[in-house]
C-alpha cells in the first residue's frame, strides 16, 4: 500500500509539474502576442494619423487654391466692369487731360482722284424736223435777214421749186455746184428755162439746226451775196436727209 501511495504521489507530483510549465509558457506567448498586437495597432494608428494629416493638408491646399481662384475671378470681373463704365461714361476729372481730337479722330483714307475726262464740245441739238419743215425754216430765216436789211421777202414759183428739188437730189450724188453730168448749176438752170440768180449749198451733220446753216452762209461773203441781192425776184429752198447728214440747197431766180 505504501508503495502504491508513493507511486501515486510521484505521479501527481510529475503531473503537477508538467501542467504548470505549459501554463507559464502559454502565458508568456500570450503576452508577446498582445505586445505585438499593441505595436501593430500603434503603427496602424500612426499611419492613419499620418495619412489623415496628409489628406487634410491636401484638402487645405485645394481649398486655398479654389479660394484664390475665386478671388482672382472677382478681381477680373470688377476690373472689366470698371473699364466698361469708364469707356461708356466720360469722366469730368479736370486732373486728367482730355485726348486731343487729332489723336482720337481717325484720318480718313485718301481717295485717289480720277483723271477728268476731256470735255466733249457741245453739239447743237435739233428738234425733230421733216425735210419740208427744215426747208421752210431756212426760207423764213433768209427772208427775215432780207427784211432787216431793207429788202423784200422772196417767194417761189412752180418751175423754180422743181429745179430746187432736183438740185437737192443731185447733192446726194455729187455735192457742190456741179451736176453729176459735169454741167454747172447755172448752166443747167438756164437749160431748164430760168435766169439763175445764184445758188447756196450746205452739207452738215443732221444735228445742226436751220439757223446754223443760215449763220454759216452769212459768215461767207460769197454765200451772203445772193441772200442780200436786190436783183433777185424768187427764191426756194430744198432739203435732203441722208447718212446722218442734212443737205440744203437755196436757189434764186432773177
Amino acid at each position: 500500500m505504501k508503495r502504491l501511495t508513493l507511486l501515486c504521489a510521484c505521479l501527481l507530483l510529475l503531473t503537477g509539474c508538467t501542467t504548470e510549465q505549459p501554463k507559464e509558457v502559454a502565458k508568456a506567448d500570450k503576452d508577446k502576442i498582445v505586445q505585438k498586437e499593441n505595436k501593430d495597432t500603434e503603427k496602424s494608428d500612426k499611419k492613419k494619423e499620418s495619412d489623415s494629416s496628409e489628406t487634410n493638408s491636401k484638402d487645405q491646399n485645394e481649398m486655398k487654391k479654389n479660394y484664390e481662384k475665386k478671388e482672382d475671378l472677382k478681381k477680373d470681373t470688377s476690373k472689366n466692369q470698371t473699364n466698361t463704365q469708364n469707356s461708356e461714361t466720360p469722366t469730368n476729372n479736370p486732373s486728367k487731360e482730355e485726348p486731343s481730337k487729332e489723336q482720337t479722330t481717325p484720318t480718313p483714307p485718301q481717295q485717289t482722284e480720277k483723271p477728268q475726262e476731256p470735255v466733249q464740245p457741245e453739239q447743237p441739238t435739233t428738234p425733230q424736223y421733216t425735210e419740208a419743215s427744215y426747208a421752210e425754216e431756212v426760207r423764213g430765216l433768209i427772208n427775215s435777214i432780207r427784211v432787216n436789211n431793207g429788202l423784200p421777202a422772196l417767194y417761189s414759183n412752180a418751175l423754180l421749186t422743181s429745179i430746187t428739188q432736183q438740185r437737192a437730189s443731185h447733192q446726194l450724188q455729187n455735192y457742190g455746184h456741179v451736176l453729176p453730168n459735169g454741167m454747172t448749176s447755172g448752166q443747167w438752170a438756164e437749160q431748164q428755162g430760168i435766169i439763175p440768180g445764184g445758188e447756196n449749198v450746205a452739207m452738215m451733220s443732221q444735228s445742226f439746226t436751220p439757223s446754223a446753216v443760215v449763220n454759216d452762209w452769212m459768215a461767207s461773203p460769197g454765200h451772203q451775196a445772193p441772200i442780200l441781192s436786190s436783183h433777185t425776184s424768187y427764191m426756194d429752198v430744198a432739203v435732203r436727209f441722208a447718212n446722218g447728214k442734212v443737205y440744203v440747197v437755196a436757189c434764186w431766180q432773177q
